[in-house]
């Protein structure tokens, strides 16, 4: 850009250079004709004089005359510049090393029409003042319920990352787990931890590592996190990562939230877009959500339709509408302003559909993907059997969420 702008610059220069120089020559030729003007009107008062009284005692030739010089608009040191002297100016346009300066005279050369960068991220359109979110860069939030965390806590969290296809279905899904054990009371350091069955379908498929000191599952049986010593308790004080697991595959029944955008062109030459959003797992609560989807450049929409309980802006870092839904659930309460699924429909100026994708969906949630889960925490040698109160903190985030 900047040796664009050098190249524009360096013409306006060149042009302004010719111009000067023709503005010299033409004052150099009005400044000949005024002198030859004076000497005209001094021979013809020198002649008068002689003829009229030729033999005046003290008469002098009439001095050169001035008067024109000083009434003419044009001032300049002398009649006559040498041409092996170059004029000089003042005027900014000949400052090639001023930034400031080659901007003005390019908006100058293109007419003063370049729109300011206040003017691009906040047009004047009707339907973008109907939303109620400002058309800022989106600000990640969290605004998943906090967990008091127990004696015994215990954290479950997920990471997914979804490429799902516009025609439908998945083009790849992976999924990251990981368990961590929090023990801060030493007399419950001595337990084990019985989980709760996985998500059907993902027995087989889940890839599952345990922590070196924590015995391996029993195959049939109740997955249970112990230490292969039983005489040896948890750390105290210190989180420990008992368990990982892994997912890759393209099984569409593990996606979380189903997004389906559906783009047309409309006989205005405009393209009208169908956009919605399904929750595919019900014991998932998803907060913060935010579908982003991609605009013509140069365009703005015209929503017609969105949930009430959802909001939508620009992002003018991306030019893209973003869709923000606050919670997604199965929960049926309108109270919870939360909805299952959800619509949005807008117009904007363009022809190519293509230009829709990728649509990116980011948010955070409450639950498991695998649904790993905790049974019942038991303590194990003096006392064993006896259930021990535990908390439980379950999240999965977005690494990557697209419709491509």
């Amino acid at each position: 850009m900047e040796s664009h702008e050098e190249k524009i610059q360096e013409i306006i220069a060149r042009n302004k250079e010719a111009e000067a120089k023709e503005e010299l020559k033409r004052r150099a030729r009005q400044l000949e004709m005024q002198r030859r003007e004076q000497q005209k009107r001094a021979a013809a008062l020198g002649g008068m004089g002689g003829g009229i009284g030729g033999g005046i005692s003290g008469y002098s030739p009439v001095p050169r005359f001035e008067a024109a010089s000083e009434a003419s608009p044009i001032r300049t040191a002398s009649p006559a510049p040498s041409a092996s002297r170059q004029p000089t100016f003042k005027s900014s346009g000949m400052k090639l090393g001023s930034k400031k300066t080659r901007q003005a005279e390019l908006l100058d050369a293109l007419g003063g029409e370049v729109l300011s960068a206040e003017e691009i991220s906040a047009p004047s359109t009707p339907g973008i003042a109907e939303s109620p979110v400002p058309a800022t860069a989106s600000v990640v939030k969290n605004s998943l319920p906090t967990v008091t965390p127990e004696s015994i806590h215990i954290s479950i969290k997920e990471t997914v990352t979804i490429a799902l296809l516009r025609e439908g279905g998945v083009k790849s899904l992976k999924l990251l787990g990981e368990m961590g054990l929090l023990v801060s009371d030493p007399q419950l350091a001595h337990i084990r931890v019985a989980l709760a069955p996985f998500a059907p379908g993902f027995g087989a498929d889940l890839q599952l590592k345990q922590h070196p000191n924590v015995a391996k599952f029993t195959p049939g049986g109740e997955k249970v996190i112990a230490l292969k010593d039983p005489s040896r308790a948890f750390q105290v004080g210190q989180a420990l990562g008992v368990l990982k697991w892994r997912y890759t595959g393209d099984d569409e029944s593990y996606v979380p939230l189903s997004i389906n955008c559906w783009p047309s062109l409309s006989t205005e030459g405009t393209c009208d877009v169908n956009i919605e959003y399904e929750l595919e797992n019900e014991h998932l609560i998803l907060y913060d959500v935010v579908i982003s989807i991609p605009l013509p450049t140069g365009s703005y929409p015209t929503v017609s339709t969105h949930p009430p309980s959802s909001a939508w802006s620009l992002n003018p870092n991306n030019h893209t509408l973003e869709w923000s839904i606050p919670r997604i659930s199965s929960d049926n309460d309108d109270a919870t302003e939360s909805t299952r699924s959800g619509t949005l429909e807008f117009s904007v100026g363009g022809d190519d559909l293509g230009v829709f994708f990728p649509v990116q969906v980011n948010f955070v949630a409450q639950g498991s993907v695998a649904n790993v889960d905790v049974a019942r925490v038991e303590r194990v040698g003096e006392g064993a059997g006896g259930e021990v109160g535990f908390s439980c903190e379950r999240v999965i985030s977005t690494d990557s969420y697209q419709v491509v």
